[in-house]
């Protein structure tokens, strides 16, 4: 176990042995605060991107209404409350989304939604359905881009389950 040239007494051996099992001890106890923690930022990103997510599904129903019927029928204050509707999704979704392509995307949007939101205020309704078909596209590629961070989170979650996994099948087999 020892090189015979380590002269030591049972004590000093006891000694040298605590001091490994403690070094293990320590570095297991690392391994398991590293997982807490990208346990946690998981679960962060997950419910930033949950909320976006269910902003952005909110504000498709608000689309709809739009489309389905002109201002002038179902009055301003309906109208603006949907547009109050979208302007909060496009928030939530600018502060969740990260990256220069997706922030690109709702750079775009938004583009396309104040430009709806000026033809509005001038009531140009011959222009109008041409503002929501683009204003419709805009939104469709955030949602693309939402779908795409929610695999990314159920990617990490994947890998970090499986990294727990191979954990739990290697004490269950010790």
């Amino acid at each position: 176990m020892f090189p015979h040239s380590f002269n030591a007494r049972v004590p000093e051996r006891m000694a040298v042995w605590g001091a490994l099992l403690g070094f293990l001890a320590f570095l297991y106890g690392a391994t398991e605060i590293i997982q807490l923690w990208k346990t946690a930022d998981i679960l962060r990103a997950r419910q930033q991107a949950a909320g976006a997510l269910t902003a952005h599904v909110e504000a498709e129903a608000a689309l709809a209404r739009m489309v389905a019927t002109s201002p002038v029928e179902r009055g301003q204050s309906a109208f603006n409350t949907d547009v109050k509707a979208i302007e909060t999704s496009l928030a939530k979704t600018g502060e969740t989304l990260a990256g220069e392509d997706a922030r690109k995307l709702v750079d775009a949007a938004r583009g396309q939604f104040d430009a709806f939101q000026r033809t509005l205020a001038t009531w140009q309704e011959q222009t109008l359905p041409d503002m929501l078909v683009a204003l419709m596209q805009a939104r469709a590629s955030l949602g693309k881009a939402l779908e795409e961070l929610m695999s990314g989170i159920a990617a990490r979650e994947a890998a970090a389950a499986a990294g727990s996994s191979i954990k739990a099948n290697l004490s269950v087999n010790s």
